[in-house]
């Protein structure tokens, strides 16, 4: 039996019959036989189905009921199809009713006899019987999945059953609800892919692919819901990515859902010439052409580990942060375009590069060397790299070869260079001697040196120097005395000169200064002194000396307070000429230091000094100035000390007093001192003198002074010779 939608389509197929055929006969007993055909159904479609009971002629069977098993819901029902237990959701309607009878009731069910003793039951004694049930139900009764059925018969105490087929119950598939995890695609990019994905799922497939050459992929079975799938970079290449999700479902049945697709642009590529490396282990040694492409209209960024640059045409190495172009090194290139946000997906590839042989220098003996300490000196040099990013000296390349012979020094690695040396282990023979050095690095850059000294053991050359062996000097000429040990000759150089050059003191000697008194003229100040002495072999030896000459003592123009003047410590000073101050001291008792003179001309230098134990007495005191070699002193001189103040009493005018034009002055002093007044309602305000020399004003005598109509506040002060003062406010009204 089939069912068709309204649209024509087939949406299950009854094909399923239960037959519980039970065959009585004199020859053949009964048997059981079953022939099924699966039932598939989508869910709330109505099932149907039958089943059946076979009696074959001359049996009679006493059925007492029936039973339909789907998985583990049981339908009982009894011969007539009315419900007995369980079949509350199944409608069973009894379509082929049997002969029912009495007498011997038997049968024979797989080659075994039964005997069920005289009475009623179903058959006869002349032809074939059938019993034909039909079941029908919701499919939402059992819910999507895959059931067995199994019918049963019960005959008089017996139990007789037979398998059916498995009934389907589907959920439709839907494939729907596409996402992408980016919406601009670039090649070799990670890419994800969802569907959301409904129905009686079994298995959830995904085919990827392009230009039709698809592989496909299992994403297993979660339930309904969103399948997600990450496509590996590898299959997103340039072109048109393409993907299908399919489902299969629990029946075996496969649904497809569209085709979707995504164009994959590429990225930045990258071309450098020569692509290979001209050096060894992936070394550049010369600087190589850039070029960068992308997809047209792309505009196009690059980076040397630092700065950015927009992409306009083939490049080198300009730019790079650390001058690679020159000095060689490693460097990273990252590269972008502007398509799909590549720059959160920048390239990079890294290269290297060295551009300089390595340098043999610092060697050990000196080239045209003379060695007169040991027939054996050590020989040694350094394998330079020059610039600390380049490819590192190979120590497998370096050969090493004295007067001809290969020999084997020791290699001390120093980062990217090394210190090579060799230890003679016999003395080299007297005369020229040579050493030549050839060294590799790793990128395959390779030098070569040779270089000569000359063993001479008889006169070594040795400058000693006498004299001058002091640092100071407090005079412009002074003593040379050296000696070289062996013929020389001898010369020097002052950096200090106003046009420094090397001045010659002997040629061919052995001696300076030795056997007869020789000076040198030196400059004020600092003279930087270099003496050489060369032999006739080329060897230099060179001492310097360092003498500061200051044959000038300071000068002291003038000091104050000058003599028997009276002072109240505030302003000792003192004139004097000198280029290099080193300390300024005041002596009387105590005495005090100066800070902070300057050198130079007619300078001044000047400080106050606490003289309130010293009070009323006179002390006597000089200055003293040094530099580094000399000193002067100021000559001696007596001053008398006061440090107290005078006492002003203001009589007159009265604070805050009203006044006529013509105002009474009374003050009395508690010692002779200059009396003066500074009105500052004045716009002219001064200070104006009242007397001199003074203890009193008005106090003797009246004393009247003019002033202008309105508020007046005067400060009226008293200052004694040593310039201790006292002052005092009065404030009043003139109308």
């Amino acid at each position: 039996m089939a069912f068709w939608d309204k649209n024509g389509n087939v949406i299950f197929c009854l094909a399923f019959l239960i037959v519980l055929l039970l065959v009585i006969s004199f020859t053949h007993g009964f048997s059981l036989n079953v022939n099924p055909s699966g039932t598939q159904s989508v869910l709330n479609d109505e099932v149907s189905f039958t089943g059946e009971l076979e009696i074959d002629s001359g049996e009679i069977l006493p059925i007492s009921y029936f039973e339909l098993l789907i998985s583990e819901d049981l339908c009982r029902f009894d011969v007539f199809g009315s419900p007995i237990a369980g079949c509350d959701e199944i409608n069973i309607t009894k379509i082929s009713d049997g002969n029912f009878t009495s007498g011997n009731r038997s049968g024979t069910y797989n080659n075994i006899s039964y005997d069920f003793g005289l009475g009623a039951g179903y058959g006869n004694d002349v032809g074939f019987e059938k019993l034909v049930f039909n079941f029908s139900f919701n499919s939402s009764f059992l819910g999507p999945g895959i059931f067995t059925t199994r019918l049963k018969s019960k005959i008089l105490g017996e139990t007789f059953s037979q398998d059916g087929g498995n009934i389907s119950i589907i959920n439709p598939i839907s494939i729907g609800n596409y996402t992408v995890s980016d919406s601009c695609l670039l090649e070799n990019e990670m890419f994800s892919v969802s569907s959301e994905i409904n129905g009686s799922i079994m298995e959830v497939l995904i085919a990827v692919g392009s230009n039709g050459n698809f592989s496909n992929y299992s994403l297993g079975n979660h339930g309904e819901g969103i399948y997600i799938y990450n496509i590996n970079k590898s299959l997103v290449n340039s072109g048109t990515l393409e993907w299908q999700f399919f489902v299969k479902d629990i029946s075996g049945n496969f649904s497809y859902g569209p085709l979707q697709t995504m164009q994959v642009n590429n990225r930045t590529i990258l071309e450098v010439i020569p692509g290979i490396p001209e050096g060894l282990n992936d070394w550049y040694l010369n600087e190589p052409l850039f070029i960068l492409s992308a997809e047209p209209g792309a505009n196009i960024t690059y980076r040397w580990n630092g700065l950015y640059y927009n992409y306009t045409g083939p490049f080198g190495l300009e730019g790079t942060p650390n001058n690679d172009s020159t000095q060689g090194g490693i460097g990273v290139l990252r590269y972008w375009s502007d398509i799909c946000d590549e720059s959160l997906q920048e390239q990079n590839k890294t290269f290297k590069f060295d551009f300089t042989n390595p340098l043999i220098t610092d060697l050990v003996p000196g080239n045209n060397s003379n060695v007169t300490s040991t027939k054996r000196p050590q020989i040694r040099a350094l394998l330079d790299e020059i610039y600390q990013s380049n490819s590192e000296i190979d120590n497998g390349s370096i050969v090493m070869k004295v007067n001809g012979f290969v020999v084997a020094p020791l290699i001390v690695n120093q980062g990217l260079d090394r210190e090579i040396k060799y230890s003679p282990p016999s003395n080299l023979p007297d005369g020229w001697n040579n050493v030549s050095i050839n060294v590799s690095d790793n990128s395959g850059r390779n030098s070569e040196l040779i270089w000569n000294f000359y063993v001479n053991l008889t006169n070594p050359l040795n400058l000693t120097i006498y004299s001058p062996l002091f640092d100071l000097s407090n005079t412009r000429r002074i003593m040379i005395n050296l000696t070289t040990g062996s013929k020389a000759d001898v010369s020097y150089i002052n950096y200090n000169d106003n046009l420094p050059r090397e001045r010659s003191l002997c040629r061919n000697c052995e001696e300076y200064g030795f056997l007869r008194e020789k000076t040198l003229n030196l400059i004020e100040g600092n003279n930087n002194i270099t003496i050489f002495a060369r032999d006739e072999f080329g060897n230099l030896m060179e001492k310097n000396i360092i003498i500061y000459v200051d044959s000038k003592k300071p000068r002291i123009s003038s000091t104050e307070p000058g003599r028997n003047q009276i002072t109240n410590g505030s302003e000792f000073l003192v004139k004097y000429t000198e280029v290099d101050v080193q300390s300024v001291v005041l002596y009387w008792n105590p005495n005090v230091t100066f800070q902070n003179c300057s050198s130079g001309n007619n300078q001044i230098c000047s400080r106050n000094v606490n003289l309130s134990d010293f009070d009323g007495t006179y002390i006597n005191y000089y200055f003293e100035i040094r530099d580094r070699i000399n000193n002067a002193s100021s000559r001696i001189t007596r001053v008398l000390v006061d440090t107290s103040s005078p006492i002003l009493e203001i009589n007159l005018p009265l604070n805050g007093s009203n006044l006529s034009r013509r105002v009474q002055f009374n003050i009395t002093v508690s010692e002779e001192s200059l009396l003066q007044y500074y009105d500052s309602s004045d716009s002219g305000a001064r200070w104006k003198t009242l007397c001199n020399n003074c203890d009193e004003y008005g106090n003797t005598r009246k004393k009247l002074l003019n002033f202008k109509v309105g508020n007046h506040s005067l400060m009226i002060r008293a200052v004694d010779d040593a310039g201790n003062s006292d002052v005092v406010v009065k404030n009043f009204f003139v109308d």
